[in-house]
C-alpha cells in the first residue's frame, strides 16, 4: 500500500486513527464555513433556490476521481488499494436511501452536516443527531425480524465502467461532462426561482441606515443591510449617537419580525474593527461600532433556530472616499498597511451572509488585530488604540514636546 493508507493497518493504527481525526476536523470545519451548519442552506436544493449542495457534490466526485485517475496513471497511487468493494444489495439500498432523503427534507440535515451544525451550538443539528442514534438502535433491535431483506437484491461487487463496458479514463471524461451541465443546469434553476420571488425584491430607500430589502442570495428571502457609517467630526458622531443606532435598532426589530414569521431571511450589519477596542479621540465613532458589534451577536443569538441569521461585519481599513472625507488616511492605522479594496470587503460580506456567519472581519491582519486585543486589558488596548489612531504629525509633535 501507499501513504497514509497504510497508516490504516494494524503497525500503524495509531498514526491512521490519528490522520483520520485531524481529516475529520478539517473536513467539518470546511463545511461549517461554507454554511452547510445550517438547514436552510441545505434544504434550498428541494425548493431550488440554492442548490450549493448539489454544485459542492459534483465539485468532490469530480475532483476525487480526475485526482485518482491521475495519480494512477502517473503511478503515485495503486487503485487496487482504494477501491470499494461492498458488494450491492439493490433494494435494501433503495429503501435506505428514501427513508435518508425524507429524513434529511424534514430535519434539514444528512448525518454528517447535523454533526456540524451541533458543534455550531443549533439546536435542529442536535435533535438531528439524536434522531440518528435513536434509530440506529431501532434498526439494530428490528434487523433480525426483518427475514433477510436487509441482504435481498444482492448484485455482487461491479464498478461503474464495467457496467458501461468503458475505460475509466473515458468514464471519467464522462462524469465531468455531466457535472458542468449540472452547475449551468442548477444556476438555471436558481435564477429561475429567485427570480419569481418579485415581493423580495423592493428596495427600501432609508438614509440613516443605508438599508436594502433584496432577495437572498442564499437565504431564499428578504435581507436587511445596516450600515454604522457616517462622518467622524463631533457634530456628525452625535448625531449618529442619537438617531443613527436607533435607526439601525429599529430597522433590525422591524425586519426580523417579518423574516420570523416568513422563517428564512439575513441581517447583514455593518460595524468596523474600531468597535473591538476604545478609541481616544475618537470615543463616539468607536464606541457606537462596539454597540454594532454586541447589538448583532445578541441579536443573532435570539434569532436562532428561526431561520434568520445575523451577521456583522467588522472591517478594518477600506478604500473608499470616507478615508479622505473623514480624515483617517493620515492615521497610524492606514499607514501601517495597505487598505483592503472594497469590494474584497462585500465580497467577504456576502460570503459571510450567506453562510450564515455571525461575524465576519475580513482579512488576516484584521482577524489577528480583533484577537489579540482581547489577550491585553482594557486601558492597554486604549493606549494601542490611540497610537495607531494619531496622525504622524500628531505624533512627532508629542515626541518633540517629551524631548
Amino acid at each position: 500500500m501507499m501513504f497514509p493508507f497504510e497508516s490504516l493497518s494494524d503497525e500503524r493504527r495509531a498514526l491512521g486513527l490519528g490522520v483520520a481525526v485531524v481529516v475529520g476536523l478539517a473536513f467539518g470545519f470546511v463545511q461549517e464555513r461554507s454554511g452547510f451548519g445550517r438547514a436552510q442552506k441545505l434544504v434550498g436544493q428541494f425548493y431550488g433556490y440554492d442548490m450549493t449542495v448539489l454544485k459542492v457534490m459534483f465539485t468532490a466526485i469530480v475532483t476525487a476521481m480526475l485526482g485518482t485517475v491521475v495519480l494512477s496513471g502517473l503511478g503515485f497511487l495503486d487503485l487496487r488499494a482504494v477501491e470499494f468493494n461492498y458488494p450491492t444489495f439493490l433494494w435494501p439500498m433503495i429503501v435506505g436511501g428514501l427513508i435518508l432523503g425524507v429524513g434529511f427534507i424534514v430535519s434539514g440535515y444528512c448525518p454528517g452536516t447535523s454533526f456540524v451544525a451541533t458543534a455550531s451550538g443549533k439546536l435542529d443539528g442536535l435533535f438531528t443527531v439524536v434522531g440518528v442514534m435513536v434509530g440506529t438502535l431501532v434498526y439494530a433491535e428490528v434487523e433480525p425480524a426483518m427475514g433477510g431483506f436487509q441482504n435481498s437484491g444482492k448484485l455482487g461487487t461491479f464498478f461503474l465502467y464495467q457496467w458501461l463496458h468503458v475505460p475509466r479514463p473515458l468514464l471519467a471524461v464522462i462524469i465531468a461532462a455531466l457535472a458542468v451541465a449540472a452547475f449551468a443546469g442548477a444556476s438555471k434553476i436558481e435564477r429561475v426561482v429567485r427570480g419569481g420571488d418579485s415581493h423580495s425584491r423592493q428596495p427600501v430607500d432609508t438614509r440613516h441606515g443605508e438599508a436594502a430589502r433584496t432577495s437572498g442570495p442564499q437565504h431564499g428571502g428578504p435581507v436587511l443591510v445596516t450600515g454604522s457609517s457616517s462622518g467622524i467630526g463631533a457634530d456628525l458622531a452625535r448625531a449618529f449617537a442619537r438617531g443613527g443606532l436607533a435607526a439601525l435598532t429599529e430597522l433590525c426589530r422591524l425586519f426580523a419580525e417579518d423574516m420570523v414569521v416568513r422563517g428564512s431571511g439575513g441581517i447583514l450589519n455593518v460595524a468596523g474593527l474600531a468597535g473591538v477596542m476604545p478609541g481616544p479621540h475618537m470615543a463616539v465613532y468607536c464606541a457606537t461600532k462596539a454597540y454594532v458589534l454586541s447589538f448583532s451577536a445578541a441579536l443573532a443569538n435570539e434569532l436562532r433556530g428561526t431561520g434568520v441569521t445575523v451577521t456583522c461585519l467588522s472591517p478594518g481599513p477600506t478604500e473608499t472616499r470616507f478615508g479622505e472625507t473623514a480624515g483617517f488616511s493620515a492615521l497610524q492605522l492606514f499607514r501601517l498597511s495597505a487598505p483592503m479594496s472594497s469590494i474584497t470587503v462585500a465580497e467577504a460580506a456576502i460570503a459571510a451572509l450567506a453562510r450564515g456567519a455571525d461575524l465576519e472581519v475580513p482579512g488576516w491582519r484584521n482577524r489577528l488585530l480583533a484577537a489579540s486585543v482581547r489577550l491585553v486589558s482594557t486601558r492597554m488596548a486604549a493606549g494601542i488604540a490611540r497610537h495607531m489612531l494619531e496622525s504622524p504629525r500628531a505624533a512627532a509633535k508629542k515626541v518633540a514636546v517629551s524631548e
